[in-house]
């Protein structure tokens, strides 16, 4: 079982303080007022504490991408990933731009620029405890013709945890992430200048978007 959340302390430890205070108040009222007018002032505190926030947010979803292909490609670059890249397993990325470029089997180069979002957790309510965001789980294809984005499922906090590993580990490319590999550094310098192929991807599922802007080049 998991311990609390920062988010679930802080929550816990204001209204604790809340409570105190309001203790502290009520028998300082009550000696000059009475015990029951001060049982009514204590009344509206409460009242007025919870409608200012005490409920809880809900957590924020996850996001896991993978990397997918279908004729794998000459060479790859995705910092974002593990120095070995193994087809169709999840890496969970925070919310974020990020990059990556590869060589496809037929030799086309691609640059990949995409904007990772993440379903945010409902605002607190009134009582209790704010609907948590979606855990996602999406694939980016390495096709020759560009890049292109697809979820795979969608998985609600409030019933199961996600299972980041759940995908096949094969088969698998090496991934530098420290330096790009020499075959993507030839092709940028190859394509210096060139006119690209753009594209720009925007898929959405619901409340969630993911953004995906490609540049290509072919010789």
């Amino acid at each position: 079982m998991s311990g609390p959340t920062p988010q679930s302390d802080s929550w816990c430890g204001s209204c604790y303080t809340l409570v105190i205070i309001l203790e502290v108040m009520v028998k300082t009222v009550q000696r000059s007022i009475g015990p029951r007018l001060a049982l009514a002032m204590a009344v509206l505190i409460v009242l007025v504490a919870v409608t200012a926030g005490c409920g809880r947010p809900g957590e924020d979803g996850r996001t896991y991408l993978a990397i997918d292909w279908v004729y794998a490609p000459q060479a790859l670059y995705f910092p974002a990933f593990p120095q070995t890249i193994y087809a169709g397993r999840y890496v969970e990325h925070r919310p974020g731009r990020y990059a990556g470029e590869y060589i496809a089997w037929d030799g086309s180069y691609w640059i990949a620029n995409y904007r990772i979002e993440i379903d945010r957790g409902a605002d607190p309510p009134l009582f209790g405890t704010g609907d948590h965001g979606d855990d996602y789980y999406l694939t980016l294809w390495l096709f020759s013709s560009g890049p292109a984005i697809y979820t795979d499922a969608v998985v609600s906090r409030s019933v199961a945890a996600g299972d980041a590993s759940a995908a096949a580990a094969t088969p698998a490319l090496s991934n530098e992430t420290a330096v790009a590999d020499p075959a993507i550094v030839a092709a940028r310098e190859r394509t210096r200048g060139a006119k690209p192929v753009v594209m720009r991807i925007t898929h959405t599922h619901g409340r969630y978007r993911i953004t995906v802007e490609a540049r290509g080049y072919r010789e």
